[in-house]
């Protein structure tokens, strides 16, 4: 009998996979992905993150640092030890060699970038993986996901065992139009839509991606197999703020995996208070979750 999972709104199929790929075994992997902090990795107060890094500075700590101690930590729990991790805010010029050192099993890496005009820099995302389990490199392009003078990020690599990455920084998400852009945009730059995980920070304050309201690429839907009300009551990882702040203290839900069949979706770490805490790594949290694909 077919296993059903119950996270969303409506039932879920534990086999998402086309009748045509029955014939392909049923892999999980475990998948990562966390905004890391440019401001964090410059050590500067800047950006919206200027309030963290003030606090970083405070306590006498190089929060980048502790972070990547963090992964290494992590990498030593089963169920988080990812097979791929997805970076947004990629900005330190030898982070590919610094999370070798914590995740030394993803030997197989993307660092993508594109141009933002509005800060005259390029700004950057990464994706690194095992390629004993998820294959070498076949394809990989870099997009730009914003229309003005912002660079927003998306990698896309297609491995040889057809295996599609996808690690993003989406510009912010207020309306469904929004969504279909992204959509569309992405859609085009993926040759192959079977196994697509997608690791991104999608602003997506309102929790407009949903089970019920996927993002669509080539047909495939793509969300992180909860409902609404659960992301907005269990996922809300942006972002560390102090108490002065304009901005509320980890209120909005968008730092997402979304894949066809998810599960175990959840923050591997204790939420930082704005208060007392001095465990603090990004103003992010990282997420991770259980994916399944057919390899």
């Amino acid at each position: 009998m077919m296993k059903t999972l119950k996270y969303g709104t409506s039932d879920i199929s534990s086999s998402n996979h086309d009748k045509s790929d029955q014939s392909k075994k049923d892999n999980v992997i475990n998948v990562l992905s966390y905004n890391i902090s440019f401001a964090s990795q410059l050590q500067q107060e800047i950006g919206s993150e200027k309030d963290f890094v003030a606090r970083c500075k405070q306590l006498e700590r190089n929060c980048f640092d502790h972070l990547i101690e963090q992964l290494k930590y992590l990498n030593t729990i089963p169920d988080v030890a990812p097979s791929v991790i997805g970076i947004q805010e990629a900005e330190h010029p030898d982070l590919v060699n610094k999370l070798l050192d914590a995740l030394p099993q993803l030997k197989a890496f993307h660092r993508a970038g594109v141009w933002n005009n509005s800060v005259q820099k390029y700004v950057g995302a990464l994706l690194m993986w095992d390629p004993d389990v998820l294959g070498s490199k076949k394809y990989a392009c870099a997009l730009n996901l914003d229309d003005g003078e912002d660079g927003r990020v998306c990698g896309i690599v297609t491995t040889e065992k057809n295996v599609t990455l996808i690690v993003a920084h989406f510009p912010w998400i207020v309306t469904k139009t929004d969504l279909e852009k992204i959509q569309a945009k992405i859609s085009q730059f993926v040759f192959n839509p079977q196994n697509i995980i997608i690791m991104a920070d999608t602003n997506d304050a309102n929790t407009l991606i949903h089970y019920d309201a996927p993002l669509v690429i080539k047909g495939k839907r793509l969300s992180q197999n909860r409902s609404r009300a659960w992301l907005q009551h269990n996922l809300k990882t942006c972002c560390w703020h102090d108490e002065n702040s304009n901005y509320g203290h980890f209120t909005d839900t968008g730092d997402y995996i979304l894949a066809e069949n998810v599960e175990y979706l959840h923050v591997p770490i204790k939420v930082p208070d704005n208060k007392t805490s001095t465990l603090l790594y990004s103003d992010h949290l990282p997420v991770c979750a259980k994916v399944h694909i057919s390899l």
